[in-house]
Parts: C-alpha cells; structure tokens; sequence
C-alpha cells in the first residue's frame, strides 16, 4: 500500500521540477518579456494616432518594438542551449515592466492625447528627434560630458590631496579645516554670483562649481581614511594623536575605507553634474542644457 502512494506521489515531480528549474523559469520569463513587447508593437501599429498628429516614425517605433521582440524571443531560445543566457533571467521582470510604461506613454500622448504638447512628447517624437538631430544632438552630449569630466577629475584631484595632506599633517588641518567647515556646507547655487564675477567665461565657471561639488565630500572622505590608519599602528612620529595619521608612509597603502571611497566617489560625480554644471550649461555654446 505505501508503495502505491508512494509511486503516485512521486509522479508528477519531475514535471513540477523542470517548471522550477532555471532554463525553465529563463524560458517562461523570456517569452512573457518577447509577448509583452510585441504587444506594444501591435497597440502602435493598429492604434491611430489621434487627428492633426503629425509624427513621422510612428511605424519605425512599432518597428523596433517588433524587433525587440524578435530579439528577446531568439535570446530566450537560445539560452536553453547557452546556459551564459539563462542569468539573464532577472532582467524579463524588468523589460516588461518597460513595455507596460512605454504602452501607456504611447496611449496618453500619441493616441489619446490627455497630456499637452510639447511638455509630454510621445515616444516616436524622441525617436524623432534621436535620429533627425543626432548630430546636434551627439555634439551636445559630448561637450556636456568634456564639462563634466573636466570639473570632475579636477576637482577629485584636489580633493584628495587636500583630504591626504589634512589628515596626514596637524599643520595642514589646522589651517585647512576651518575653510573647509566654512565653504563646505554652501550649495553650489551660492556661488553663483562669485563664479560670475570671478571667471571669464561661463565654462570656466561651470568647471569651477563641478569641482567644488566634488571636491568637498572627497576631501572630508579621504581625510576620514586617511586618520583611520592609526588604528592598530604604533606611531612612527611623536605627539600623534588620533584623528591624524600615525606618520608611517607604509600605513597609507593599507585598504581602509577604500570601497566607500569608490561609492561616494561616483555619488559625487552625479551630485556635481546636477548642482554644478546644469546651472551654468545653457549659457555655453553647446550641451545638452541647450536643447529644449
């Protein structure tokens, strides 16, 4: 008798195993993000516009929601053979998520027309202007990043000199320190005026506030790391105190705080671009603060 259930039980088990294993959930995953696009491929192609609509690349929108499609399902059967393919898996809730919200952008705009122009384009609108503008379009990207880069480095560079020489020597912080305390807190908007004043051109003064919105959280990070060596060093200079380094040049290589440096680092460059360099973009020649 216990044979009996047990061979009845143990029946559909390899069924539910394969549903629960990895190339299946890749493979259902992968098809449900393939249906959902080519979904929104057909809702832009049978759904018209709505009257006095004049968008050129409605069908090239639709176009290239279809070959995305093409491309999802095609990825998804070819990961069965590839098991490379199968972590990407975890990106199929996403992708659908992305053709709902385009789905529903391209209702309310192109198709239904609740949002007003030109503050809500549709998405054939941006296609539009991707590909008709796209030089302008390239060469503003470009001197938005040589912006941003430039004031970046700079300001990283002075940033973790000033936090090495503040927590490396007693004399630099005393002198240092209290500057730090009195710019530090200032937004970059307050220096607006002064970059005005002061530089010649509105790049300059653009790479002057990248820089100061790098430059203060790198110097208050490095200085912490660097004043964290002394923890389990003998100090090699008299009268070290915590707070400053032990003076022994072999402690600075030592990993600490290292991960966080490289985190808030690349918080500081999103953090500069957007307090720094967007106030003063539109006035230059070229940028993506010029294209509206």
């Amino acid at each position: 008798m216990s044979s009996v259930v047990d061979e009845v039980s143990s029946g559909p088990k390899p069924a539910l195993g394969f549903l629960a294993s990895p190339a299946a959930r890749s493979l259902i995953g992968g098809l449900a993000a393939a249906a959902a696009w080519l979904a929104v491929a057909a809702l832009i192609t049978y759904w018209p516009d709505k009257p006095d609509s004049d968008w050129d690349y409605t069908d090239d929108l639709a176009a290239l929601c279809g070959a995305l499609a093409i491309a999802l399902a095609l990825a998804v059967f070819a990961g069965v053979w590839f098991a490379g393919l199968q972590r990407a898996r975890r990106l199929a809730p996403w992708l659908v998520a992305l053709a709902l919200f385009l789905a529903a952008w391209e209702a309310v705009t192109a198709k239904l027309g609740w949002l007003p122009l030109p503050f809500f384009p549709p998405p054939q609108a941006i296609l539009e202007v991707v590909i008709d503008d796209r030089a302008r379009l390239g060469a503003c990207i470009f001197a938005s990043f040589r912006l941003l880069a430039t004031g970046y480095f700079l300001g990283a560079a002075v940033g973790f000199v000033t936090g090495v020489a503040i927590g490396w020597s007693r004399l630099a912080n005393y002198w240092i320190h209290p500057i730090l305390r009195f710019i530090g807190p200032l937004p970059a908007t307050a220096w607006l005026p002064l970059a005005f004043f002061i530089f010649p051109s509105s790049y300059s003064a653009s790479i002057f506030l990248i820089a100061l919105a790098t430059g203060f959280p790198v110097t208050v990070l490095t200085w912490s790391g660097v004043a964290g060596v002394n923890i389990g060093c003998e100090p090699a200079l008299p009268g070290a105190q915590s707070g400053h380094s032990c003076g022994n040049a072999a402690c600075l290589c030592r990993p600490v705080h290292g991960p966080r440096h490289f985190v808030r680092g690349s918080r500081c460059c999103g953090n500069a671009g957007r307090k720094g360099g967007s106030r003063l973009v539109p006035a230059m020649g070229a940028g993506l603060g010029r294209l509206r």
